[in-house]
């Protein structure tokens, strides 16, 4: 007798059109559920390495008036860390960039830019163009097979033409790691991707005593920017807040496709101080790491250490040694036995710590919240699929009172036909649900693809700053939309399957 419960299911739900029209839509809420949140989840993954790319692991600053002084002794101190492959001063501002036809508001940073080259990730992201001649006597090659290769790249979308401020032809390169088959391509496309040793303009028509500055893609558009052309920016500086006028000539650009980072502009760390008149102090210290992911510990263990007054100068103890007392015991054990630098900072107030995260902390809540709200709708978007299954279910119930008047007569027990509905729902959820991973995942594996063939053009590159669809499909959203959908449908199905149980068989085949 037990195998007439698949048997039934089966030929209940074979011939009604209703049944598999819920089966494909629980399939296509499955698919839209996984290419949806897989879009969402590549774009996340994509910001967050970014910002990780272009943020300082870990960042030590002081959020008042002066900055830091004796910044050279916290730099000392953080470098002793086992964590810690090196630190990157910085002094950043708000700026007014004006050239001779626009004007920008964004932000001007100063680096320590031999710095930024071994410890950081910016200089990957910059773009500087460069002359036949410039590419020719990096490269090695002769004029012919430079110019032929930057044929080739440039029909490739590997390199793009740019005008220099004489308006002479130059070259720079808009791919990240094309795939090139010649060696004369890789070494002219090496050396338009070697980011600069310095940021300095040494060009012979460059005006004399005027500083480089590298400007983000948003600015080098927006203004419509040359290499070598003039640009004033104007900060408010000092304790009072005086505007502050200096010319900086153009150097390149920088872009890492995301508009939190590409407004800002880049020069040297010694001119922004005096730009800012820090007289020599830094607005904040990067700290970058081994593994990114132990930000959170280090960033806790350097509170503690930034915290002490015997480090940061207040009632300090020179020359300090392992053994004196637990606290710096603990130091010594974390930064090794060699006595700590104590600070000399001559501006009050407490240092302040915070790891990649929390210098973005409000953009990663938006993607977290945007997150959870999608997943909140699509669940929502399956609980009127259930509805919907419910009803059909029941229609169907209605439908076989007869049959089921028949199958309780001949000795089917109430727990025999309750399955007997509930396997209905369950076929329902599995087979929508297998075949919703089935095209979701395919889906969303081609999604460029996809996109590409229909001529739709979803994310526009100059708005999401991305040349191809991200996609993450992660097994926590698989698993469930899986244990969603199949619930769903499930639990759709209980009630139906509970009043076909609880049906008299003499009332049912009464009037038959």
């Amino acid at each position: 007798m037990s195998l007439y419960r698949p048997f039934l299911a089966y030929r209940f739900i074979r011939s009604r059109i209703i049944v598999w029209l819920g089966i494909l839509s629980i399939a296509a809420a499955v698919a839209v559920f996984v290419v949806v949140m897989g879009v969402l989840e590549g774009f996340s993954e994509q910001l967050r390495d970014m910002v990780r790319r272009t943020t300082s692991h870990v960042e030590i600053s002081r959020p008042y008036v002066g900055g830091l002084s004796d910044w050279e002794a916290i730099s000392e101190i953080a470098e002793r860390h086992p964590q810690v492959t090196g630190t990157t001063p910085y002094v950043q501002g708000p700026a007014l960039m004006q050239s001779q036809k626009f004007r920008f508001y964004g932000f001007i940073k100063g680096v320590a830019w031999k710095r930024e080259r071994e410890f950081g990730h910016i200089a990957e992201y910059v773009r500087i163009p460069l002359s036949v001649d410039e590419i020719r006597d990096r490269s090695g090659l002769d004029y012919r097979t430079v110019e032929t290769s930057l044929g080739r790249l440039i029909a490739e979308r590997a390199v793009q033409e740019v005008e220099g401020i004489g308006y002479d032809e130059l070259y720079q390169r808009c791919a990240d790691e094309p795939v090139l088959n010649s060696e004369a391509d890789r070494k002219v496309f090496g050396v338009l991707k070697e980011p600069p040793e310095k940021i300095e303009y040494s060009d012979d028509f460059a005006p004399p005593g005027i500083p480089a500055i590298i400007v983000g893609d948003r600015i080098w558009t927006e203004m419509d920017l040359r290499r070598g052309e003039l640009i004033r920016v104007s900060v408010q500086a000092g304790d009072e807040g005086d505007m502050v006028k200096r010319l900086f000539v153009v150097m390149g650009e920088f872009k890492t496709g995301s508009q939190l980072f590409d407004h800002w502009a880049l020069t040297g760390l010694e001119g922004t101080q005096e730009l800012f008149g820090m007289d020599g102090n830094i607005h904040g210290l990067g700290i970058w790491l081994k593994d990114y992911r132990k930000s959170g510990v280090v960033k806790k263990q350097f509170e503690e250490v930034f915290g002490d007054p015997a480090i940061t100068g207040e009632n300090s103890i020179a020359g300090m040694t392992p053994g004196r007392n637990t606290t710096e015991h603990r130091y010594h054990e974390l930064l090794g036995p060699a006595p700590l630098p104590v600070i000399k900072d001559k501006f009050p107030g407490e240092y302040r710590v915070r790891s990649w995260m929390e210098q973005q902390q409000d953009l990663f809540k938006a993607i977290a919240i945007e997150n959870k709200i999608m997943r909140l709708i699509l669940i929502l978007f399956f609980l009127l699929i259930g509805v919907f299954i419910l009803s059909t279910m029941y229609v169907m119930v209605t439908e076989k009172v007869r049959d089921i008047g028949i199958l309780m007569a001949i000795g089917a027990r109430v727990r025999g036909v309750m399955g007997l509905f509930l396997s209905n729902g369950l076929f329902v959820g599995i087979t929508g649900t297998a075949l919703g991973l089935l095209a979701g995942l395919a889906l969303a594996l081609n999604v460029n693809e996809v996109t590409q063939a229909l001529h739709l053009n979803i994310f526009p590159e100059d708005i999401f700053k991305v040349e191809r669809i991200p996609v993450s499909v992660l097994p926590f959203d698989v698993v469930l939309v899986s244990i969603v959908a199949v619930g769903t449908s499930l639990l759709a199905s209980v009630y139906p399957a509970y009043r076909a149980a609880r049906m008299n068989p003499v009332e049912s085949l009464r009037h038959e």
